[in-house]
């Protein structure tokens, strides 16, 4: 006579290689259809970030649009010199223009010497005194690789194999394993 845990396993044998079949079968159809639809989650996240970045961006250029706009409509007398100045070419008088040209960067920047008058404050449409008021105002959007990182695939064997040509063999096999793990177990003789 057998033991219990004999009988058990006598049991449960037959049936082993179907439910492998079965999670071998279900393992590989998944990772077909997952990993894509993982891939494409990953990069749509990516995009959603850098839209967020961008969005915050221009709020922060309307903000400063809407503040010009305020500050036009109270007749701010620094927004109106800095605007004589620099769209008109109009020099306040009492004032001296120096052009500076010893920076790599900008071609000349002319700076305002007052004389006759008290320093006014900036009224934040320019943190520079060369800044005009559309570089003020202007806030440039984010760019790749300076204020966000790029985007970079993933790249591994199992995303190649599961979106690439190969693809729909590993499709193929994982149906034929399940197919097998429905198949009835042989009979006991």
């Amino acid at each position: 006579m057998a033991s219990p845990l004999q009988q058990v396993v006598d049991r449960i044998a037959p049936h082993l290689p179907g439910w492998m079949l079965l999670a071998c079968g279900m393992t590989l159809l998944n990772v077909t259809m997952l990993v894509p639809a993982w891939l494409q989650c990953r990069q749509l996240n990516w995009q959603r970030q850098v839209m967020r970045l961008q969005v915050e961006r221009l709020e922060q250029q309307d903000q400063r649009y809407q503040q010009f706009q305020q500050a036009l409509e109270e007749d701010d007398p620094v927004l109106l010199e800095r605007l004589a100045f620099s769209h008109l070419r109009l020099k306040p008088t009492g004032c001296e223009t120096l052009t500076l040209a010893a920076a790599p960067f900008d071609s000349g920047a002319a700076y305002l010497i007052q004389y006759d008058r008290p320093p006014t404050l900036d009224n934040g449409f320019g943190d520079l005194p060369d800044q005009t008021i559309d570089g003020g105002l202007h806030h440039p959007l984010p760019r790749p690789g300076v204020d966000y990182r790029p985007w970079h695939p993933v790249r591994s064997r199992l995303v190649h194999i599961t979106t690439g040509p190969l693809r729909l063999g590993l499709a193929a096999v994982g149906g034929i394993c399940l197919l097998g793990g429905f198949a009835p177990p042989p009979a006991n003789r």
